[in-house]
């Protein structure tokens, strides 16, 4: 048996945004010409029409599964479905907004549709729903479904939430129940909803390999957009206008030959023992690095999060077949090229010393200053690959990755120093 806190566990309250958020942004990817899609505004989602009328979505998604596993059934006196009709009565009806009267309700309701969205099942034996739809083919009339949902709440039964809400539907006039009906709409078994933002996405001439990508963009721009109008107090309202106006970059992006590049992550947090990290190692022995700096953590930091957004982007682009592994090998290759022409230039007079003595007799501190010339002259250097230009936190990124595996240095002697180390 559920219990209270499993009904309002952290992962249920999220999974439920979450599913109202998605459809939310399949709404905006699916969004005409001079239309307008508003989250948790006039309902969960609302759409305006281009010619006046709107559309309330409410969206109620469950975790609960039947014994076989799959997600429960929209049932007859279905808590989420008398909820939603209750709500949408409630702002039918609102004096608040000048609809006391019969007449401005139906001007209301036709000028709106009503959909109920949710991941629930559709139950073999339709019920309410089939009578529903049959008020709206006219094949019944409006007192035989008054009649059916009377027959639910039974003489004996006690004043549960449920039934107030269904006597409260069957209070208003025949008119209006007709009229609402007629505009009544149910999605059930709404499960990949992610899946229709991607195929919104597909139809917008995306290429397959980059519609993870565009969801990507769209998706973390969105969030963004969304909690900064929050922190605003605006509402959550996009135009077609405005969605052509800041997204249509991402779509553009997509069909260029250049790759898709991710925004650059959040700073990472410091986890572990950064010395076993061999990039680290190579800094601190060179003295770029020093626990004693003010701004030690600070550097870690930057360094950690340039490796980490760079290893990111590679294994999207591997992913989502933008590069194969042997295009990845030739990127290491052409890094690894400016690495060597830079450390050739950089040691050729300790290449000729060595040859007449022993890297041990060589004055360290000029070593150590050659090393951080080599290391800041690569760093300076922005990648290119495939025709797309990368910045410079891509760039250093992939150059921490390669003097973490290793396979380039700082120090003259690092393959003596670190190729083969297990630390």
């Amino acid at each position: 048996m559920e219990t209270k806190q499993d009904k309002i566990s952290a992962d249920t309250i999220i999974a439920g945004f979450d599913f109202q958020y998605y459809y939310y942004l399949k709404c905006v990817m699916e969004m005409k010409e001079n239309e307008q899609v508003g989250f948790e505004v006039r309902d969960d989602v609302h759409i305006e029409k281009a010619n006046g009328e709107q559309i309330l979505i409410q969206s109620k998604h469950t975790v609960q599964t039947n014994t076989k596993g799959e997600m429960i059934n929209l049932t007859n006196k279905d808590v989420d479905l008398w909820k939603t009709i209750s709500n949408w009565i409630e702002i039918v009806n609102d004096e608040n907004d000048g609809r006391e009267s019969l007449d401005k309700q139906l001007e209301y309701i036709e000028k709106t549709k009503f959909i109920l969205i949710s991941n629930k099942s559709m139950p073999e034996y339709k019920g309410i729903l089939d009578m529903f739809s049959k008020v709206s083919l006219e094949e019944i009339e409006i007192v035989e479904l008054k009649k059916y949902i009377s027959n639910l709440i039974g003489d004996g039964e006690k004043k549960t939430e449920t039934n107030l809400r269904i006597k409260r539907f069957l209070e208003q006039s025949d008119s209006w129940c007709k009229r609402f009906v007629s505009k009544l709409e149910f999605e059930l078994e709404k499960t990949d909803i992610i899946g229709a933002i991607k195929g919104a996405i597909k139809e917008k001439l995306v290429p397959e390999q980059r519609i993870n990508h565009v969801f990507r963009c769209i998706d973390s721009a969105m969030r963004e957009r969304n909690f900064k109008n929050v922190l605003g107090r605006k509402k959550i309202v996009i135009s077609w206008a405005d969605f052509y106006d800041n997204f249509t970059k991402y779509f553009e992006m997509a069909r260029s030959r250049a790759l898709p590049v991710l925004k650059p992550i959040e700073k990472v947090d410091l986890k572990g023992d950064e010395k076993s990290y061999t990039f680290v190692r190579q800094l601190l022995d060179i003295q770029e690095l020093h626990h004693s700096d003010a701004t030690y953590d600070e550097d870690l930091i930057d360094y950690f999060t340039k490796k980490n957004y760079a290893n990111l982007q590679i294994q999207n682009w591997i992913q989502d077949s933008e590069i194969t592994s042997e295009e990845k090998q030739e990127m290491d290759q052409k890094s690894i090229a400016i690495w060597k022409n830079g450390f050739h230039k950089h040691y050729a007079d300790v290449r000729r010393e060595v040859r007449a003595k022993s890297f041990e007799e060589l004055d360290g501190s000029k070593i150590d200053k050659i090393a951080s010339n080599l290391y800041h002259e690569i760093l300076s250097e922005k990648l290119e690959f495939k025709d797309t230009k990368l910045d410079l936190e891509l760039s250093n990124g992939h150059f921490y990755i390669l003097s973490d595996i290793p396979n380039i240095g700082w120090r003259y002697n690092w393959e003596e120093l670190y190729k083969g180390d297990t630390l």
